[in-house]
C-alpha cells in the first residue's frame, strides 16, 4: 500500500507541477518555423513519460492536447503493448480532468479492472466512477470486482456512483437497457451487502447502491405498466399486424380530417383508397382495394351530405361552362318561353312552383315528349340550367344545387345484354359529368352512385326511342339516378311508372309571329327592324302552317333567313312552302363559299343523300358513323371534303365524346331533306315508291314515332307532284296511313 500510495503522491505532484510550469510558460508545445503553435504527436509524447528528465515536458504536452488526445490514446493503449502502461496513466489523467467528456476510454478502463495489477484495477474503478453515467456498461465488471479483496472497496464506490447516476438520468435510459441496469444492480447490491455487511466505513455507499436500485426498479414498472411499452411489446412479438393496423388508423384519420377540414378532396381520397393505395399485382387476386374502403369508412365519409354538395358547389361553375357550349354547339344556347303541356294542364311556359313539386320527391323521372322540331332538346337544356342557379327560387330542386349530365342515346351504345345495360349507364354518367367538370381522374364509381342517389345529378338522355332498352332498366333501378330526365317522340316512354309529362305545344296563328319577334329580340338584332316591319315579313309564316300549327324549328329557321335578308339588305323573295324554306336555309348556311368550297348544289345534293342514309333504317333521325357517311358520299377526295364542309357549316355535327358519329343538327331539316330525296330519285318509279309504301306501313304500325317523316315526305311529294311527276296513289296512300286530318303543313 506504501507503494502505490508513493505512485499516486508522484503522479499528482507531476500534474501539479506541469500546470505550474505551464502557467509561467517554463513549457512550451511544438511550434512551426513560423513560430506558431502545432499538435504534439501522441505516441512522441508517450514516449517521452518514460524518460524521467522528459517526463513532466510530456505531461505538459497531454493537459495542452487534453480531449484532443483521447482517441488516438485509446488507440495506442490497445495496439501498442509498448505504450500501454503510459497510454493508461494519461487517459486516467484526462479522466480526472474531464469526467464528462472522457466516454471514449470507458472500454479501457473495464478492460483494466480485471488486471491483475492493482495499481491499474484500483484507478480503472475510480475513473469509472467518477465518469458516471456514460460508464453504465461497467457495471458488471465492476460486480465482478467486488470479488477481489484489493479493489473491492474502489469498485464498490465505483458502483455506488455509476448508480446515482443511473438515477439522475433514469428517464434516458430505453427500457432494455434499464431493465439489464437493474438486473446487474440488484446483483451487486446483493453481493455489496454481504461483503460489506460488518464495516461501517463503506456502509453509505452500500446505501447509496441500494436507493438507487430501488428508484430504478419503480421507474422499471411504472414503464412496464404504460400503454406506450405494451404497444411496443405488442409490436415486437407482432411487428407485421401492429404495421398494418398503425397505417389502417393513419389513413382513417387522415380521412377524418379531410372530413372536417377539406371534405372536396374526400372523394378523390376514397377513390385512392379504393383503386391505387393496393398494388396492382395484389388487387389482381384479390379485391384489396373495395375491403380496404369498407374498413376505413372512406366510402362512408365520402358520402355523407355536407361533402357531397361541397363536390357540387365547387364544379358548379365549370360544369355550368361546359353545359353552355354543349347547348351552343347543338343550337340550344337561345329558349324562348312556349306554351307547354304540364301533366295535361297547359301553361305558358315553365311553372317554378309545380318544378318544385316534382323535383321535392326523392325519386323523379320527366319525359319531354313530342314530335321532331317541338323543341324537346331546348326545354331539357332550360331545366339544365335551372338546376345549376344559386337562388334557391329559381332552381328545380329548392334544398340542393343539381350537376346536369346529358346524354344522348349513341352515347349509350355499346352494352351487350340487359344486364350490362346499368352498369353501361353509370359508366357513361360518369364519363359525360368527368368531361362536363374537367376532372383530372374518373369519378369513383361509389361517390358517383352517392351523387345520383342524392339528386345531386340530374341525369338527361336526350332522343330515347320508344324500341330503346335504357327505359326498361330505368324503370327496372338498373341505375341508381334518382332524378332523370327523358326527351322522346313516343309517350309511351315509361309508362305504368311514375313520371311526369312535359309536351311542347305546336305553335298556331299570333304566336308564330310572336315566337319570331321573341326569337329576334333574344339574339339582340331587333334594332334592325322598324315596328311592325318583322310582323310584316314574317306574315308569310301562316300561309306555311295554311292556318293549322307549325313546330317551333321551323319559325326559327324562318326568322334567321329574314334576319339575313335584312342584315344583307337583299330584297330576297321568302320561301312559300315548308320544303322550299328548307332548301333555302341550306342555301344560307353556304352562304358567301370561298373558292374550292362546295356550291349550293353540290351541298343539297350530299345533305340529301346523308339525310336519307341516316333515316332508311328506323325511319327516324340517326347518328351516323363517319365510314357510313364517307361511303355515302362517295370514296374521293371531293366528297370526302363535301363532308367536312357539311360539318363546317353546322348542318352535322360531331356527337360529343364520340368524334366518329355525326349527326344532323336539326331532325325536322333531315326529315324534309330525306324527304326531298325521295322525290328527287323515286320521281315517278312505281316499284320503289310501292316499297318505300310497304315498309312505311310496317313501321308506322310499329311506332307513331315515324309519322314526323312520313309527313315531311307527303309535304315533298304535294309540293313537287307535277315537277317529278308524283302519282297521286303514292300521294293518297301516305294521307291514308297517317290520317287525312294529319296534313304535311299541319304537321310541320
Amino acid at each position: 500500500m506504501v507503494g502505490l500510495w508513493n505512485r499516486k503522491c508522484a503522479l499528482s505532484f507531476t500534474a501539479v507541477m506541469c500546470e505550474l510550469l505551464l502557467c509561467t510558460g517554463a513549457i512550451a508545445g511544438p511550434t512551426d518555423s513560423a513560430g506558431e503553435s502545432v499538435k504534439p504527436n501522441v505516441r512522441d509524447l508517450l514516449s517521452l513519460l518514460a524518460v524521467p528528465e522528459r517526463r513532466a515536458e510530456a505531461l505538459a504536452g497531454f493537459d495542452k492536447l487534453g480531449l484532443r488526445a483521447l482517441e488516438e490514446l485509446v488507440g495506442a493503449y490497445w495496439q501498442d503493448e509498448k505504450l500501454r502502461q503510459a497510454a493508461f496513466e494519461v487517459l486516467v489523467r484526462i479522466a480526472g480532468n474531464y469526467p464528462q467528456g472522457s466516454s471514449a476510454a470507458v472500454p479501457v478502463f473495464i478492460s483494466a479492472v480485471e488486471s491483475e495489477d492493482q495499481w491499474v484495477a484500483m484507478h480503472a474503478a475510480q475513473c469509472l466512477g467518477i465518469i458516471g453515467f456514460d460508464a453504465r456498461s461497467a457495471v458488471g465488471p465492476l460486480t465482478d470486482a467486488l470479488g477481489r479483496p484489493e479493489v473491492q472497496r474502489f469498485s464498490l464506490r465505483a458502483l455506488s456512483s455509476i448508480a446515482e447516476s443511473l438515477h439522475d438520468n433514469a428517464r434516458r435510459m430505453r427500457f432494455e437497457e434499464m431493465r439489464e441496469a437493474v438486473g446487474l444492480l440488484t446483483k451487486s447490491h446483493e453481493m455489496a451487502a454481504s461483503i460489506f455487511q460488518d464495516d461501517p466505513s463503506n456502509r453509505p455507499y452500500v446505501d447509496r447502491l441500494r436507493r438507487s436500485e430501488e428508484y430504478l426498479v419503480l421507474v422499471l414498472k411504472d414503464r412496464e405498466n404504460s400503454p406506450i411499452h405494451a404497444l411496443g411489446e405488442i409490436l415486437k412479438a407482432h411487428p407485421v399486424p401492429v404495421v398494418i393496423l398503425a397505417v389502417l388508423f393513419i389513413l382513417e384519420v387522415l380521412s377524418v380530417l379531410l372530413f372536417f377540414f377539406y371534405p372536396a378532396g374526400l372523394p378523390t381520397w376514397s377513390n385512392w383508397v379504393r383503386s391505387s393505395f393496393i398494388p396492382e399485382t395484389v388487387s389482381k387476386w384479390l379485391p384489396a382495394g373495395p375491403i380496404l374502403a369498407k374498413i376505413l369508412f372512406t366510402e362512408f365519409w365520402a358520402g355523407r351530405p355536407s361533402v357531397l354538395r361541397t363536390w357540387v358547389e365547387r364544379h358548379r361553375g365549370q360544369v355550368e361552362r361546359s353545359t353552355s357550349l354543349l347547348a351552343e354547339a347543338k343550337n340550344h344556347a337561345i329558349r324562348v318561353p312556349l306554351p307547354i303541356v304540364f301533366d295535361n294542364e297547359l301553361l305558358e311556359d315553365l311553372d317554378a312552383d309545380k318544378l318544385h313539386k316534382v323535383f321535392e320527391r326523392s325519386c323523379m323521372c320527366i319525359l319531354i315528349q313530342g314530335e321532331g322540331g317541338t323543341g324537346k332538346t331546348n326545354l331539357a337544356f332550360e331545366l339544365a340550367r335551372r338546376s345549376m342557379k344559386e337562388s334557391s327560387a329559381g332552381r328545380l330542386c329548392r334544398q340542393q344545387m343539381m350537376l346536369p349530365v346529358v346524354l344522348t342515346e349513341e352515347l349509350l351504345k355499346g352494352a351487350h345484354d340487359a344486364a350490362s345495360c346499368g352498369q353501361h349507364l353509370l359508366d357513361a354518367i360518369g364519363g359525360q359529368l368527368k368531361y362536363l367538370a374537367q376532372c383530372k381522374k374518373p369519378i369513383g364509381e361509389h361517390f358517383l352512385k352517392e351523387l345520383l342517389i342524392q339528386r345531386h345529378i340530374l341525369v338527361i338522355i336526350d332522343d330515347i326511342s320508344e324500341a330503346s332498352p335504357w327505359p326498361k332498366v330505368i324503370a327496372q333501378s338498373g341505375c341508381p339516378a334518382n332524378a332523370i330526365i327523358l326527351t322522346s317522340r313516343s309517350n309511351r316512354i315509361l309508362r305504368g311508372t311514375p313520371r311526369v309529362v312535359l309536351e311542347p305545344e305546336r305553335l298556331r296563328g299570333e304566336r308564330i309571329l310572336d315566337f319570331v319577334e321573341s326569337y329576334i329580340e333574344r339574339l339582340g338584332q331587333a334594332w334592325r327592324f322598324e315596328p311592325g316591319e318583322l310582323r310584316r315579313l314574317c306574315g308569310n309564316l301562316t300561309t306555311l302552317a295554311r292556318g293549322g300549327s307549325v313546330t317551333v324549328c321551323l319559325p326559327r329557321i324562318y326568322a334567321e333567313l329574314v334576319l339575313h335578308r335584312k342584315r344583307e339588305n337583299q330584297n330576297l323573295t321568302l320561301p312559300s312552302c315548308i320544303p322550299e324554306l328548307m332548301v333555302r336555309y341550306l342555301e344560307f348556311l353556304n352562304r358567301n363559299p370561298l373558292d374550292g368550297m362546295p356550291t349550293n348544289d353540290v351541298v343539297y345534293e350530299a345533305a340529301k343523300t346523308l339525310a336519307w342514309v341516316s333515316i332508311r333504317q328506323y325511319f327516324l333521325p340517326s347518328a351516323l358513323t363517319h365510314a357510313v357517311a364517307t361511303a355515302a358520299l362517295g370514296s374521293d377526295a371531293a366528297s370526302a371534303g363535301c363532308l367536312e364542309h357539311l360539318v363546317l357549316l353546322g348542318l352535322v355535327r360531331h356527337e360529343k365524346g364520340h368524334p366518329d358519329l355525326l349527326r344532323f343538327s336539326l331532325d325536322p331539316l333531315a326529315e324534309y331533306l330525306a324527304g326531298l330525296w325521295l322525290v328527287t330519285n323515286y320521281r315517278d318509279n312505281e316499284m320503289p315508291w310501292q316499297e318505300f309504301m310497304h315498309t312505311a306501313q310496317g313501321k308506322y304500325a310499329l311506332t307513331k314515332e315515324v309519322g314526323g317523316f312520313l309527313c315531311a315526305v307527303l309535304d315533298c311529294c304535294t309540293t313537287y307532284c307535277q315537277e317529278f311527276r308524283i302519282s297521286d296513289s303514292i300521294i293518297r296512300g301516305l294521307r291514308d296511313l297517317l290520317g287525312r286530318q294529319a296534313s304535311c303543313s299541319a304537321e310541320g
